[in-house]
């Protein structure tokens, strides 16, 4: 089970002194625990299951390859190949009697799964998902909607599956889920719950099953405020007619207030005076009331006692995906890109000139400065991949120590429908379709963070601009290219593309140093949209980190933009840090890893006591002590990097696919001098072989020091996040979950050979 989540208990904020009431202007922010009594905990209810038999009488195999495995008294159908292949089977089923379809079975790749319902010969419903690889049986839900008890008799079930790699379905259950099964059950605690392209914090209430809760009331000013939803889940014939019963207090002062439930997919606000009760404890319950033939349900969300105050602390953590550490003109590198709001930040804060990430893939490394480990421990190695529940997450750090905590990210598969890193977020805010540019993210954490009523508040934007395809907006799409040129002139010479190592939208540009003058817009773009987030109030006072998930290859080793290796280009990246007690106008040299910023943020805002893993950053910028060695696992865990002072290792893991000309061998081995040779153009393995081999085996040994099992999960992928990450060029990523070594260290293949 999940560890206890501290941030569920009710916390008061900048307390008065025991016993005593809070002054007038001080601020209180209190969450709600909220319970249910007597209640059973649901069970779904098996109706129906569909198991092969041998003949497989009633069963219809498209399959390249097919068979029958024992599975002790019971049978698997096991179908091999890479084209699509299908099964369907005739039944006879009531759709009144259940509201989801499970596939049971065993799926060792990862496929997209599609299923269909008919009625009468014809498809009445068909849902896709996607599933990673995984050891060991699994039940993969699909969920019908409210209204599929009109359809008529169920006569056929089909699930149509593509992919390379086998799968076995072991049967198809047709379960009837309770309402709450559906939600976040109260015994549980609060989960993220997405509605539109805004998530909550909260849990289920179904009709039948009051929530209940006390609060105390220490000023007039004070208010109870909360939010309701129904999830597309739980919506029911009854839903609209239903009404959110709140009651507050006893005997005959209660004060009873009614809501009608949204049905249109969107969360509803509701604010409660208490200047009536001032000096009172009192018991809250929360219920829901219609027509009992037609059950109802909700999720009841951020349920809080708060009153606004003084100015309270702030931390901002800002990451820029796919931001090169140069391209930054407080970095002074060179490069023509103007940056002037983070060029400000970093004149009040400290610029860590040395900051690399520990993986070249935006999720795994918002995984490791969100828990503060990295790919090798955490073992979330794609962005189709998930964060487990056991998982302690900085926003759980910060929520625990009574801090609001909202978030925005700019891509769907970083959000609560992604690889779920809303855990431990109050509220957060995602795009449904496209990802967002600048000005739509910063508008969103804008409206979160005046919705936070001035309490303490660690607050993430993710900014996506810089991500490949490069399209600033009007503006700045010819702030670096003149207007007067065309880059597809056909006039240009051949470019110097290498075919296979380019985006394929950018083939049709003859000038080679087009996508590179974009890249620069969009940075230049995002500084922009910054600039209005840092001036707001409940932000310009507090603490401001700053950095990128990754870089961004612009042309390393005849491979043109993008990330798709392990190089400096990929790992440097920008950090600053900024606010009381950062020390202002510093440049720190010492080499740093992008993962403590979690371990520093908390020190800076006085929670050092809070565990979380790490080290502080400021430490190093006055170190004097030898240079940092710093590891690195790339997307897919397909190698791994050590940097030691100039000297650059990289150890590929695994055959792959990779977007450099010259493929790489398993268990290869490239040493390259950053000093001579920055870009790492010329492996110098065989010049300096001692050395290969004495940081190579340190490289192994960090790689036999992993976490056995880490933080990957097993979670089905909507098709939207799918087609979404298959735009950006993740359509081949594989998560990795459960515990294996990365590598052998007696591996006896040729490549190892040599280093004995």
């Amino acid at each position: 089970m999940k560890r206890p989540m501290r941030a569920l208990l009710p916390l008061l904020l900048i307390l008065a002194a025991c016993g005593e009431e809070p002054a007038a202007d001080q601020a209180r922010f209190e969450r709600i625990t909220l319970g249910v009594a007597d209640r059973p905990r649901p069970r779904p209810a098996t109706v129906a299951v569909l198991q092969p038999a041998r003949g497989l009488g009633g069963w219809q195999v498209e399959s390249e390859k097919s068979r029958l495995l024992a599975h002790g008294e019971a049978l698997g159908l096991e179908l091999r190949g890479t084209k699509p292949r299908s099964i369907r089977v005739e039944t006879a089923q009531d759709p009144k009697r259940f509201n989801r379809v499970q596939v049971r079975g065993i799926f060792n790749a990862r496929l997209e799964l599609t299923l269909r319902l008919y009625c009468d010969g014809k498809a009445r419903y068909e849902r896709k998902t996607s599933v990673n690889a995984g050891a060991g049986p699994r039940a993969i839900p699909f969920d019908l909607p409210w209204k599929h008890g009109a359809w008529g008799t169920l006569d056929g079930v089909e699930l149509a599956v593509t992919g390379g790699g086998p799968f076995e379905v072991l049967a198809f259950e047709f379960v009837q889920m309770p309402l709450a099964g559906f939600l976040p059950l109260p015994e549980d605690g609060p989960r993220i719950v997405p509605l539109g392209n805004e998530a909550r914090l909260g849990v289920g209430l179904v009709g039948g099953a009051p929530l209940e809760g006390r609060l105390a009331v220490q000023n007039p000013t004070e208010e109870l405020s909360f939010c309701f939803g129904v999830p597309s889940e739980v919506r029911t014939a009854g839903s609209s007619a239903c009404k959110l019963v709140v009651s507050l207090g006893e005997g005959e002062e209660i004060v009873r207030e009614k809501y009608s439930l949204p049905v249109d997919g969107t969360w509803k606000h509701a604010q409660l005076g208490l200047g009536d009760f001032v000096g009172r404890e009192l018991p809250l319950r929360f219920a829901l009331e219609g027509d009992p033939e037609h059950k109802a349900a909700c999720v009841l969300a951020n349920v809080e006692l708060s009153r606004p105050g003084v100015p309270t602390p702030s931390v901002l953590l800002v990451t820029s995906d796919t931001h090169r550490a140069d391209y930054l003109g407080a970095a002074e590198s060179g490069v023509a890109v103007e940056t002037p709001t983070l060029d400000a930040l970093a004149g009040r804060g400290t610029l860590f000139t040395d900051a690399w990430s520990t993986t070249n893939v935006t999720s795994p490394s918002h995984v490791a400065v969100m828990t503060g480990f990295g790919p090798r421990d955490s073992r979330v190695i794609a962005n189709t991949g998930h964060l487990s529940d056991e998982a302690a997450t900085l926003a759980e750090a910060f929520a625990a120590a009574g801090w609001g905590t909202v978030g925005v990210v700019s891509v769907r598969h970083l959000g609560p429908r992604g690889i779920g890193l809303g855990q431990g977020f109050d509220r957060m805010r995602d795009p449904i379709g496209e990802p967002w540019d600048a000005e739509d993210a910063v508008d969103a954490l804008l409206a979160l963070v005046e919705e936070s009523e001035g309490r303490p508040l660690f607050a993430w934007l993710h900014l996506f601009d810089a991500h490949d395809p490069y399209a600033p907006p009007d503006g700045y799409d010819h702030k670096y290219y003149p207007a007067e040129k065309d880059p597809t002139d056909p006039s240009l010479p051949e470019p110097e593309w290498q075919m296979g190592t380019l985006p394929y939208h950018l083939l049709e540009y003859r000038d080679t140093s087009y996508p590179e003058t974009q890249y620069r817009g969009e940075i230049s773009y995002l500084d922009r949209e910054l600039a209005r987030l840092f001036a707001h109030p409940a932000l310009a006072q507090g603490w401001v980190a700053f950095t990128a998930d990754h870089g961004e290859i612009l042309h390393t080793q005849g491979s043109w933009y993008n990330h798709g290796e392990l190089f400096p280009a990929t790992l440097h990246v920008p950090l600053i840090l900024a606010g009381p007690g950062v020390p202002a106008g510093r440049r720190c040299a010492a080499p740093v890893e992008q993962a403590h910023i979690g371990r520093t943020l908390l020190d800076l805002a006085g929670l050092s006591g809070t565990e979380f893993p790490g080290e502080n950053l400021l430490r190093a910028i006055d170190s004097k002590g030898p240079a940092t060695t710093r590891f690195a696992l790339s997307a897919g865990g397909f190698s791994a990097s050590l940097t030691d002072g100039h000297w650059y290792l990289v150890l590929t893991l695994k055959k792959h696919k990779t977007m450099l000309p010259r493929p790489r061998e398993t268990h290869e081995v490239e040493l390259y001098d950053l000093e001579q040779d920055p870009e790492c153009t010329h492996t110098v393995t065989e010049q300096q072989f001692a050395l290969a081999r004495q940081l190579r085996a340190r490289l192994v040994e960090w790689l036999e020091h992993a976490s056995e099992h880490g933080f990957a999960a097993h979670a089905q992928i909507g098709t939207e996040e799918l087609a979404q990450l298959a735009a950006m060029g993740y359509a081949g990523d594989t998560p990795e979950v459960g515990a294996r070594r990365w590598i052998d260290p007696e591996c006896d293949c040729e490549q190892c050979a040599k280093w004995r």
